[in-house]
């Protein structure tokens, strides 16, 4: 599953034939306005993208998707749960209105700093990202 040129992973990239069925994560680099929920262009490029994908044959099957919004570690704990579940909320929004996936089928989760992508590096930049969870 790529997306443009988003900065994204996707774990468990085991062989198709021996992947068991479950949910597929993918983290992208969304962009927002510093301390907020607002995206910024980019950010609202990136959601093309994963939008365009959503829709493909391949993907639209998905039962359900998993916006979960994730912060560095700066900031109070209950203050980067709440920033987080803002911005999975926004993608969420702009999934279901510039890209017609039902609200039904999109549901968006802050965990804040509670899972940081490098632990190793709490206040860095990667940690900041919102993660596609397809459940089949």
């Amino acid at each position: 599953l790529a997306i443009g040129n988003a900065a994204a992973t996707q774990e468990a990239a085991a062989p198709a034939k021996a992947a068991p069925a479950g949910p597929r994560a993918l983290d992208l680099e969304i962009q927002f306005d510093y301390n907020s929920h607002k995206l910024t262009q980019d950010g609202a490029e990136v959601l093309d993208q994963l939008g365009a994908a959503l829709q493909s044959e391949e993907l639209r099957s998905a039962k359900r998707i998993v916006l979960e919004g994730h912060t560095d570690a700066k900031g109070s704990v209950t203050y980067n749960r709440l920033l987080s579940l803002r911005r999975a909320q926004s993608v969420k929004q702009y999934l279901a209105s510039n890209h017609r996936i039902p609200n039904s089928k999109l549901k968006s989760v802050g965990k804040g700093s509670t899972e940081l992508a490098d632990p190793s590096n709490p206040e860095d930049g990667i940690n900041r990202r919102v993660r596609v969870i397809l459940e089949d």
